[in-house]
């Protein structure tokens, strides 16, 4: 398995990364266009995950903290600006019935963009993680989650409950 910062937008990729859109709720998915914005966005980070015959297996999206607040300031209105260089974790999910430990491939996403993330200098991440997914990512950051940061919240826009996090890579 290996793990590659995306830049690019070609066809093969977009179609990857809508695929693996489907496995989203309908009001977390995003189109086409969105995707192509995305890849397209130097201040974002774009990480697949790919087996060793080349299939792209899961999919994870670090964007400006920043950007995020502007976006679901409605549905969190406890969310701000940070002083810190923060990452927004905004997408993460991995194929279903690919022959290998989903949560391996989960864990292995997360290690990308922690590395990912140091390089650019990112000092923290924040995510709306859903619910059980937050296990997942209390077990890979324990020790490391900002505790009076973390709550839960519900955003209607989404149609669901979330936990909020921050911490560190």
């Amino acid at each position: 398995m290996k793990g590659l910062v995306v830049t690019n937008k070609d066809r093969r990729m977009v179609e990857a990364i809508l695929a693996i859109e489907d496995l989203f709720p309908k009001k977390l998915m995003y189109g086409e266009s969105d995707i192509r914005d995305n890849l397209e966005n130097k201040n974002n980070m774009n990480i697949i995950a790919e087996d060793d015959d080349g299939n792209i297996i899961g999919y994870a999206l670090f964007i400006p903290h920043e950007d995020a607040v502007k976006f679901l300031r409605t549905d969190d209105p406890l969310m701000e600006y940070n002083y810190k260089k923060t990452a927004y974790l905004d997408q993460i999910a991995v194929v279903k019935d690919i022959g290998v430990d989903r949560y391996l491939v989960f864990n292995f996403l997360l290690e990308c963009l922690g590395i990912e993330a140091i390089k650019r200098g990112y000092e923290q991440w924040s995510s709306h993680i859903a619910i059980p997914i937050d296990i997942i990512i209390r077990k890979k950051y324990n020790g490391k989650i900002f505790t009076k940061k973390t709550r839960q919240v519900k955003m209607p826009s989404y149609d669901g409950i979330f936990i909020y996090m921050e911490g560190l890579p």
